[in-house]
């Protein structure tokens, strides 16, 4: 499944972008993204920059339904703004690809640096749109390289 093209994203440093729509929020930090996603159900301690398997299972079981893919970092280990993938199917576990983002939203494009993916999901980056240099398919990764750090334009989960 893929999204339309991104939009812009307003001000605020902890954005989300539902994969499948490309509907973007964004606020003023990731425990607020957490309660969005999940429709208020789930509430993370103030600071939370990674959430856990058992956070990211609620999220799938609240209303909302939503699945947290990814979430990605400005910086190396898990650090600076962070923005959140998520949508309305986890990944399966096929080798196929299940979500993409042809275009990177506004102010992502070559800006990753770290990235955690969740569920069933692994992320692969791409240096263009599904072209040029790449990396992944990978579950976690506390630092992409220096061949694709600041580079991504472009991501899959699968």
């Amino acid at each position: 499944m893929g999204a339309p093209a991104a939009q812009a994203a307003p001000a605020g440093s902890f954005c989300a972008m539902d994969v499948g729509t490309g509907a973007i929020s964004c606020f003023n930090s990731g425990p607020e993204v957490i309660s969005f996603i999940s429709g208020g159900r789930v509430q993370v301690p103030a600071g939370t920059k990674v959430i856990s398997d058992r956070q990211r299972a609620s999220i799938a079981q609240s209303p909302a339904a939503n699945f947290v893919l990814n979430i990605s970092w400005a910086d190396n280990n898990y650090t600076d703004a962070s923005y959140y993938f998520y949508a309305s199917g986890d990944c399966d576990t096929n080798a196929d690809v299940d979500w993409s983002i042809g275009v990177m939203p506004s102010g992502w494009n070559d800006r990753i640096s770290s990235f955690k993916s969740y569920g069933n999901c692994a992320t692969k980056l791409w240096e263009n749109t599904y072209s040029g240099s790449s990396y992944g398919f990978i579950v976690n990764s506390s630092y992409v390289g220096d061949a694709m750090n600041d580079r991504a334009s472009s991501m899959q989960f699968n």
